[in-house]
Protein backbone atom coordinates (compact mmCIF):
# COMPACT_ATOMS: atom_id res chain seq x y z
CA UNK A 1 0.00 0.00 0.00
CA UNK A 2 2.95 2.45 0.67
CA UNK A 3 4.42 1.64 -2.42
CA UNK A 4 1.57 2.89 -4.35
CA UNK A 5 0.98 6.26 -2.42
CA UNK A 6 4.68 6.90 -3.08
CA UNK A 7 3.74 6.14 -6.43
CA UNK A 8 0.83 8.71 -6.70
CA UNK A 9 2.43 11.25 -4.58
CA UNK A 10 5.73 11.20 -7.30
CA UNK A 11 3.75 10.47 -10.59
CA UNK A 12 0.69 12.41 -10.17
CA UNK A 13 1.20 15.54 -7.75
CA UNK A 14 4.99 15.40 -8.48
CA UNK A 15 6.11 15.36 -4.61
CA UNK A 16 8.97 13.20 -3.50
CA UNK A 17 7.70 11.01 -0.47
CA UNK A 18 9.38 12.01 3.24
CA UNK A 19 11.65 10.06 4.85
CA UNK A 20 10.89 9.31 7.80
CA UNK A 21 14.27 8.79 9.62
CA UNK A 22 14.91 12.46 8.72
CA UNK A 23 15.96 14.84 12.09
CA UNK A 24 12.93 17.89 12.26
CA UNK A 25 15.28 19.95 13.97
CA UNK A 26 18.39 19.70 11.30
CA UNK A 27 15.20 20.30 8.79
CA UNK A 28 14.45 23.54 11.30
CA UNK A 29 17.93 24.52 10.95
CA UNK A 30 18.55 24.35 7.08
CA UNK A 31 15.26 26.57 6.52
CA UNK A 32 16.26 28.70 8.99
CA UNK A 33 19.64 29.65 7.74
CA UNK A 34 18.17 29.85 4.05
CA UNK A 35 15.97 31.91 5.36
CA UNK A 36 18.17 34.06 6.49
CA UNK A 37 21.04 33.85 4.14
CA UNK A 38 18.20 34.46 1.34
CA UNK A 39 16.23 36.89 2.98
CA UNK A 40 18.91 39.34 4.18
CA UNK A 41 20.52 39.61 0.38
CA UNK A 42 17.69 42.39 -0.58
CA UNK A 43 18.25 44.12 3.07
CA UNK A 44 21.55 44.36 3.35
CA UNK A 45 22.05 45.77 -0.48
CA UNK A 46 19.09 48.84 0.88
CA UNK A 47 21.59 49.40 3.56
CA UNK A 48 24.48 49.27 1.66
CA UNK A 49 22.59 52.04 -0.84
CA UNK A 50 21.68 54.03 2.75
CA UNK A 51 25.41 54.23 3.32
CA UNK A 52 26.67 55.31 0.71
CA UNK A 53 23.95 57.29 -0.74
CA UNK A 54 23.02 59.31 2.80
CA UNK A 55 20.04 60.86 3.77
CA UNK A 56 20.03 63.95 1.88
CA UNK A 57 18.13 62.93 -0.81
CA UNK A 58 15.26 61.15 0.72
CA UNK A 59 12.64 61.19 -1.78
CA UNK A 60 14.86 60.41 -4.88
CA UNK A 61 16.59 57.81 -2.67
CA UNK A 62 13.32 55.52 -2.11
CA UNK A 63 12.50 54.85 -5.10
CA UNK A 64 15.57 54.08 -6.31
CA UNK A 65 16.34 51.95 -3.34
CA UNK A 66 12.98 50.05 -3.85
CA UNK A 67 14.03 49.13 -7.46
CA UNK A 68 17.42 47.97 -6.40
CA UNK A 69 16.07 45.87 -4.05
CA UNK A 70 13.44 43.80 -6.18
CA UNK A 71 16.04 43.58 -8.47
CA UNK A 72 18.33 41.65 -5.87
CA UNK A 73 15.06 40.38 -4.56
CA UNK A 74 14.53 38.66 -7.42
CA UNK A 75 17.90 37.60 -8.60
CA UNK A 76 17.91 35.53 -4.95
CA UNK A 77 14.59 33.98 -5.81
CA UNK A 78 16.23 33.25 -9.37
CA UNK A 79 19.42 31.41 -7.89
CA UNK A 80 17.05 30.27 -4.45
CA UNK A 81 15.18 28.03 -7.42
CA UNK A 82 18.21 26.76 -9.04
CA UNK A 83 19.74 25.24 -5.77
CA UNK A 84 16.36 23.86 -4.99
CA UNK A 85 16.16 22.12 -8.43
CA UNK A 86 19.84 20.10 -7.86
CA UNK A 87 18.05 18.93 -4.67
CA UNK A 88 14.43 18.19 -6.20
CA UNK A 89 15.59 16.90 -9.86
CA UNK A 90 14.06 19.59 -11.74
CA UNK A 91 14.78 21.70 -14.71
CA UNK A 92 16.76 24.65 -13.47
CA UNK A 93 15.07 27.20 -15.25
CA UNK A 94 11.46 25.79 -14.61
CA UNK A 95 12.03 25.83 -10.98
CA UNK A 96 13.50 29.14 -11.41
CA UNK A 97 11.08 30.91 -12.98
CA UNK A 98 8.40 29.36 -10.36
CA UNK A 99 10.24 30.39 -7.58
CA UNK A 100 10.38 33.82 -8.98
CA UNK A 101 6.63 33.63 -9.29
CA UNK A 102 5.69 32.56 -6.49
CA UNK A 103 7.92 35.34 -4.30
CA UNK A 104 7.01 38.14 -6.61
CA UNK A 105 3.09 36.93 -5.96
CA UNK A 106 3.61 36.68 -1.79
CA UNK A 107 5.69 39.90 -2.09
CA UNK A 108 3.55 42.09 -4.12
CA UNK A 109 0.69 40.73 -1.94
CA UNK A 110 2.70 41.46 1.65
CA UNK A 111 3.61 44.97 -0.23
CA UNK A 112 0.12 46.16 -1.25
CA UNK A 113 -1.43 44.77 2.26
CA UNK A 114 1.03 47.28 3.72
CA UNK A 115 0.30 50.21 1.73
CA UNK A 116 -3.65 49.42 2.04
CA UNK A 117 -3.22 49.31 5.91
CA UNK A 118 -1.02 52.84 5.87
CA UNK A 119 -3.97 54.33 3.53
CA UNK A 120 -6.40 52.93 6.44
CA UNK A 121 -4.86 54.00 9.39
CA UNK A 122 -3.49 57.52 8.20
Amino acid sequence: KDFFVDHMMVQELGLLPTDMEENPAKQGLVMFTAFVMFGSVPLLGFMILMAVWGKADAAEFKNFAFGISCALTAMTLLSLGGVKAVYTKQSKVKSSLLMLANGTIAGSAAFFIGEGLHYVFN
